[in-house]
């Protein structure tokens, strides 16, 4: 290697510090004064290439996931056991028959005017009534027991029927002889199915009015009622030889010869009456067909 020629003359000594240059050619001259006399050429070390610095990465979008509430599952209610239909019962349909008229009101004086109805026959084992004693009850506040069998009256009419016997038990303790407040009490206690009471209450009307038709038919209706059919036949057997021309009691005294105690020629006996007196009467087309399959 040829070492180039010097440029640069070796700084003299100034007594001051070598500058930046001095510096460079004592270096130099260090140089050429190796042994070897192999000029050595210091290359300025390269400078160090710029690291390239990536730039920070952007972050990557995270994906956001969508929650979706799942909606809760009902809890399923608990299954309900229906209940077993209860079968009604079938009805029996019975067979028509005659029947007597209603319980007579006492305030109609015209027994004529209650038309014969039908009615089913009362079925089951017949029973004899036991009758009381009872005399004939002395006068108490006539005015009172009055007042009282006319609030019965009124609560009876607007089918307040309890009312109605409470009442009437008022008035006949306000006044015993009072024979309306009994017989009345003895139609609302038949109305309540209270038979033990109704009859009680009829004997004691009786007992002030032995006479009284009405009252004697009511007995005899309600006696027939409570199963008490013999009794009720003496009943009406008594009201017709009293009055022979009360159809209604000889009607319903025919339906029990026919239905309950079967004496057919008594029946025949009494239908005929009724067929005598009242040709129109409404039951007199089944009256007829009856007494046909009757001679």
């Amino acid at each position: 290697v040829v070492a180039p020629p010097a440029t640069n003359a070796t700084p003299k000594a100034t007594g001051k510090k070598p500058g930046f240059f001095g510096s460079i050619g004592g270096f130099v001259k260090d140089l050429f004064s190796d042994d070897t006399n192999e000029v050595q050429v210091a290359t300025a070390p390269e400078p160090p290439k710029p690291v390239k610095v990536k730039a920070p990465e952007k972050p990557k979008k995270v994906k956001e996931v969508k929650v979706v509430a799942q909606t809760p599952t009902p809890t399923p209610a608990p299954a309900t056991v229906e209940k077993p239909k209860e079968k009604k019962p079938k009805k029996i349909k019975e067979p028509k028959t005659v029947k007597a008229t209603p319980i007579p009101d006492s305030s109609v004086t015209n027994t004529e005017s209650y038309p014969p109805l039908i009615e089913l026959p009362v079925k089951g084992a017949q029973m004899r009534y036991t009758y009381h004693t009872i005399n004939k009850p002395a006068a108490g506040n006539k005015a009172e027991g009055q007042r009282l069998t006319n609030a019965g009256i009124e609560a009876q009419r607007q089918e307040h029927l309890m009312e109605s016997i409470a009442d009437y038990q008022n008035a006949i303790q306000a006044d015993p002889s009072c024979f309306e407040g009994y017989f009345r009490l003895s139609l609302a206690a038949h109305e309540a199915s209270d038979f033990p009471t109704a009859l009680y209450a009829m004997e004691n009307a009786l007992a002030i009015q032995p006479d009284s038709v009405d009252a004697r038919y009511a007995f005899a209706w309600t006696l027939h009622r409570g199963r008490y059919s013999q009794d009720a036949a003496n009943e009406l057997e008594k009201l017709v030889a009293q009055k022979r021309d009360e159809t209604r009691a000889h009607l319903l005294l025919a339906n029990i010869y026919a239905q309950q105690l079967d004496q057919p020629k008594l029946a025949k006996e009494h239908y005929t009456k009724v067929l005598e007196q009242d040709p129109n009467n409404a039951q007199a087309v089944a009256i007829r067909y009856w007494l046909a399959g009757n001679p």
